[in-house]
């Protein structure tokens, strides 16, 4: 058997194999993206137990752990999230013995953090001075994955900041945008690139109100992220385009993606995009003329808005069954 066959062996058992851990990290992405994310935990901590492990290999891990605690504050709705830092704290703690690489790897890893921890103020200064080391880092290594990582997440903060500069700040996150796309092609083109970069420009366009083009680059990104295995990344895609079709007028189109994005979202599971995408599905039912199918669906909206404790969703469910689904509005209040 290969290394990496062996890894994922391992990694399906209770106990990982300490011998395994570099054939590991490719099987442990792969977990992340699909969204099993309790078992990428579990496995990413049962090889952080082994002992004598290498600087890089431990690194990868806890970075693993990093983007797993994050993710998962994503489908609670909890971001930013302390786990996700503690995680970057502790592979800190490793930044003397690292490789150059690994360094930039590391400082990326902060970008993305202060990234979803400067998201209410918007001046991102720490996420941007981090993106910014980052890409100097990969530049000096000629390393253009880590480099187009680097300046998409610079993309990614000029695009948030476009409520304070407005169209300056679209017209440079879009360059970032392009020139970070550039950067991957030239590094062997990446899947999961290809849905982030298609899916962040289908927001820029979708500002400028331009539907055709908003309609092609969520396609695309829907594409790509299906192709990579990327199924929770591929639940937003779906959400996003089924948005678009509706707008479009293409209801039944919508429905089916919205449907195929709630079973994600029950598999996962993210209460935060069920609560999200049962209140769309409830939304586009009523436009089909489909009551019951809508009051079903606000119901589920708001069983996952109680989990979650969010006041606006759970009024805007309870309102919808108020006016649609006589009989059914449950009078519950978030705690």
């Amino acid at each position: 058997m290969f290394k990496s066959e062996i890894a994922a062996l391992m990694l399906s058992v209770a106990a990982p194999d300490c011998a395994y851990i570099s054939e590991s990290h490719a099987v442990l992405e792969n977990a992340y993206l699909a969204g099993q994310l309790v078992h990428a935990e579990e496995m990413t901590s049962a090889l952080l137990r082994c002992d004598d492990i290498d600087p890089g290999d431990e690194l990868r891990l806890r970075l693993r752990l990093f983007k797993i605690h994050d993710r998962v504050g994503l489908h609670t709705n909890s971001r930013p999230v302390k786990k996700a830092k503690k995680a970057l704290d502790s592979a800190e703690s490793l930044r003397a013995k690292l490789s150059a690489k690994d360094k930039g790897l590391l400082t990326l890893g902060w970008a993305e953090y202060y990234y979803r921890a400067e998201m209410q103020q918007r001046s991102f200064s720490k996420a941007s001075k981090y993106a910014v080391e980052a890409e100097q880092i990969f530049d000096a290594l000629h390393d253009k994955h880590g480099q187009a990582d680097a300046v998409h997440r610079q993309g990614l903060i000029r695009f948030q900041q476009r409520r304070i500069d407005g169209d300056n700040a679209l017209t440079e996150a879009r360059q970032l945008f392009d020139r970070s796309l550039a950067l991957d092609l030239a590094g062997g083109a990446r899947l999961i690139f290809c849905g982030d970069y298609n899916r962040h420009i289908g927001f820029i366009e979708n500002e400028y109100g331009n539907e055709p083009a908003v309609l092609a680059h969520f396609e695309k990104s829907l594409e790509c992220r299906r192709q990579a295995g990327a199924m929770d990344q591929a639940m937003f895609a779906l959400q996003s385009l089924a948005s678009t079709k509706l707008r479009g007028g293409d209801a039944q189109g919508s429905l089916n993606l919205l449907l195929e994005a709630l079973l994600i979202a029950e598999r996962i599971p993210s209460p935060m995009m069920r609560m999200q995408v049962a209140k769309s599905a409830g939304d586009t039912y009523l436009v089909m003329g489909k009551i019951a199918a809508a009051c079903t669906a606000y119901e589920t909206s708001l069983s996952a808005s109680l989990e979650l404790s969010s006041v606006f969703f759970a009024d805007t469910a309870q309102g919808l069954l108020s006016e649609h689904c006589e009989g059914s509005a449950r009078k519950q209040r978030v705690p």
